[in-house]
């Protein structure tokens, strides 16, 4: 994860089979959680091609369907 707000996120993925107006389901774990804190739909507003290769193929920017509630560890 590179950047989260109640509002959206900006993501890394590991698929590159994204496109900008895609909905998906964004599902959030913090601080190694068995089970995600978060599971909300969203839509890719941005998507380009990762820098730093690895696993990640893409950074995508997401906005959630609707407001989120994170944790506040989450958001520092």
């Amino acid at each position: 994860m590179r950047d989260i707000s109640p509002w959206g996120a900006r993501l890394l993925v590991a698929s590159n089979k994204v496109h900008v107006g895609d909905s998906v389901r964004v599902a959030l774990y913090f601080e190694g959680a068995p089970t995600p804190d978060v599971v909300a739909r969203a839509h890719l507003l941005r998507v380009s091609e990762a820098e730093s290769a690895g696993i990640w193929k893409c950074e995508v920017a997401v906005r959630f369907d609707s407001q989120v509630a994170l944790a506040g560890h989450a958001l520092s």
